[in-house]
């Protein structure tokens, strides 16, 4: 045992220069023994040898804080460069940071951080790069996508109580969500928010609206220019929402390689069903959804041919092209606005007379309808037939591929 209470007694010269060398021998020693120094000061070394731990006095000379093992490396602490631990990591418990923009999580002195409150969030504070939270929510705040705060899916996420995710700093006030998890075990899906609206009449696409939806609202035929490189799988959703329209909106390529006929334009119209189109890009071709055209809307003529571009970018089976006629005015028992749909038994067939339609693709982009020499006859409510007047109705055909 190298241990002294470090009071130097008044003595003759070889008792005191005793006394002094064995204060510094105890210091140099840690104050090493199998029991703690009988006398202590706040912040005294003592290598206890019956348990093999380095301790220190606590600054109110209170107790003593282990620091390591006497025998270990390191005294068994895990160093800055790394290394492997034998047992738990355990980490301080949540605690509640306040909604809000900044929201102060890189403050707060552990890992674990509950966000309370539901003020909207913007940022968060400005701490190192590298810095981490683990966050649970305990209310319903909005957290917006931006340069400061970028999110999974780039779009802004609203929160539900017990959601979690882990935010890391990227420096200079900039963070990045890389997990996030819903409460209810839904995937995390964008909301409105990441949908762009468009009206004007042209619009361009670029490489950074990979995955992106894009809602055109307006009137007017919009022309869409794709990028003029584009990576592999790279992918569009688009929607037409003039509902009720023959309004297109036009793609424009340079070269639509990977349709069944190169085209310089693809429309997508305003119709119900026919008002959405994904885009993909796979390898050098092209892909889309169902294209699918309603073109026409004129009065069927007796003994009269029509023939109608319908833009889709390739020929559609004979079996895919269909026609309806459209109520304009009162007639034969129909309102205006009913609309007929003139399936096969409608179509011309010579030996009933001459009444009805035929149809069929002619070259890649148009449809063709012939109206009979006697008109369209169709089976009214009462199922009995009768022949429109032509002026009182709008033919539409329609294609899919």
């Amino acid at each position: 045992m190298t241990q002294h209470d470090y009071s130097i007694a008044n003595d003759n010269g070889a008792a005191f220069r005793s006394d002094v060398n064995n204060a510094f021998v105890a210091g140099q020693h840690k104050n090493s023994g199998g029991t703690a120094p009988s006398v202590t000061h706040a912040f005294q070394w003592w290598a206890d040898t019956s348990s093999g731990l380095l301790k220190l006095r606590d600054s109110a000379n209170t107790g003593w804080i282990t620091i390591g093992t006497l025998a270990s490396t390191n005294l068994g602490l895990l160093a800055l460069t790394g290394g492997s631990l034998t047992g738990s990591l355990e980490l301080d418990a949540f605690e509640d940071v306040a909604s809000a923009s900044p929201c102060n999580i890189g403050a707060a002195s552990s890992n674990f951080v509950r966000i309370t409150g539901a003020a909207a969030i913007t940022a968060f504070d400005t701490v190192a790069a590298g810095v981490w939270r683990i966050i649970r929510f305990a209310s319903t705040p909005l957290i917006s996508h931006n340069a400061a705060v970028i999110l999974p899916g780039s779009a802004a996420i609203t929160a539900a109580a017990d959601d979690a995710c882990l935010a890391v700093s990227l420096g200079s006030g900039n963070w990045i969500v890389l997990l996030y998890q819903r409460a209810s075990g839904a995937a995390l899906a964008p909301d409105a928010f990441s949908m762009t609206s468009i009206a004007t009449t042209a619009h361009s696409l670029t490489n950074a609206d990979n995955g992106k939806t894009f809602v055109y609202t307006g009137s007017c035929t919009v022309n869409i220019a794709l990028p003029s490189s584009l990576a592999n799988g790279w992918s569009v959703n688009l929607f037409n929402t003039s509902v009720g329209s023959d309004t297109p909106l036009t793609l424009i390529a340079s070269s639509w390689s990977g349709l069944d006929s190169p085209a310089t334009s693809l429309r997508v119209l305003g119709r119900p069903g026919c008002n959405r189109l994904d885009v993909t890009l796979v390898g050098s071709l092209f892909y889309t959804s169902e294209r699918a055209a309603v073109v026409g809307g004129v009065s069927p003529a007796v003994a009269s041919r029509y023939s109608f571009n319908h833009n889709i970018a390739a020929r559609p089976n004979n079996d895919k092209v269909g026609a309806y006629i459209v109520c304009v005015a009162s007639d034969i028992g129909f309102s205006p606005g009913n609309e007929v749909c003139l399936a096969s038994t409608t179509l011309y067939n010579a030996s009933a007379g001459g009444f009805g339609l035929s149809l069929k693709t002619g070259a890649s982009q148009t449809v063709i309808a012939d109206v009979g020499g006697n008109g369209i006859q169709v089976t009214k409510e009462d199922f009995s037939s009768a022949v429109i007047t032509a002026a009182n109705w709008k033919l539409f055909l329609t294609a899919r591929y």
